[in-house]
């Protein structure tokens, strides 16, 4: 390449610029072409190395070789579960629930135990309680939270009192074998105690209520009924409990 020394330079490419009183060497301006072709691949490469860098970044974001911006498609994980309420879930370390359940609570932690109305019922120890009684002249029916009723002619020489305990625990005896026992009972926290009956006989039903008028949500239940006792376990603070028993 000739040396252009004494012709004006362009500021950045340092090009050849001859004026009105310089000789237009055609070398001259072929020396400009090869500078200018050489910038235009120094960008050319350049550009292309950015590209490269770009093709695979962080998350699937970059720009592939023809400079389009590639995005990875976010698909969010199957929860497991399929739509609706629970009362247990399990959540995963980003938060999204895998499992749901709905697990029978038991009678300790304020359930049932069940998961039905009529098991619910019995595990609390009142499908047979007495919940409504009618007089239609000489004959009281009772219902029972089944629905179940029996009948008692309170005139029925057959029916009459042959013994009775008025104390406050105490019992009334019928001649046809019908006996009411009641009685009075401090239990504890979560206490299951014993209750022997003044008169050996299973119950048939058990009523059991809190005493004194106090202000209690207790939760309670009667069970185990036997031929001569039967129990009551409470799941709330100490206090007084009445209980009255039929038996026949």
């Amino acid at each position: 390449m000739s040396d252009f020394q004494g012709l004006p330079k362009t500021t950045n490419l340092n090009l050849n610029k001859p004026g009105y009183d310089n000789v237009a060497d055609i070398m001259a301006l072929n020396e400009n072409a090869d500078i200018i072709d050489a910038a235009i691949k120094t960008n050319i490469d350049d550009i292309a190395n950015i590209k490269k860098g770009y093709v695979k970044t962080v998350n699937g974001v970059g720009v592939d070789s023809k400079g389009n911006v590639n995005v990875k498609e976010y698909t969010h994980p199957a929860s497991g579960v399929t739509a609706g309420s629970y009362r247990k879930v399990t959540v995963d370390d980003l938060g999204h629930v895998t499992a749901g359940e709905n697990p029978i609570l038991a009678i300790a932690e304020g359930g049932t135990g069940a998961d039905n109305a009529t098991s619910a019922l019995s595990k609390l120890g009142i499908l047979g309680a007495i919940v409504n009684a009618s007089v239609s002249g000489k004959t009281i029916t009772f219902t029972k939270k089944d629905n179940t009723k029996f009948s008692i002619d309170t005139q029925d020489t057959n029916n009459g009192i042959v013994a009775a305990l008025l104390e406050q625990n105490g019992y009334v005896k019928f001649a046809n074998g019908l006996i009411l026992q009641w009685g009075k009972i401090a239990i504890g926290h979560d206490e299951t105690v014993t209750v022997t009956l003044p008169i050996a006989v299973k119950p048939i039903n058990v009523q059991i209520a809190v005493a004194d008028g106090s202000n209690t949500s207790s939760t309670y239940r009667s069970l185990n009924w036997k031929s001569a006792s039967f129990q009551i376990s409470v799941y709330a603070w100490p206090t007084n409990y009445f209980w009255f028993a039929i038996c026949w």
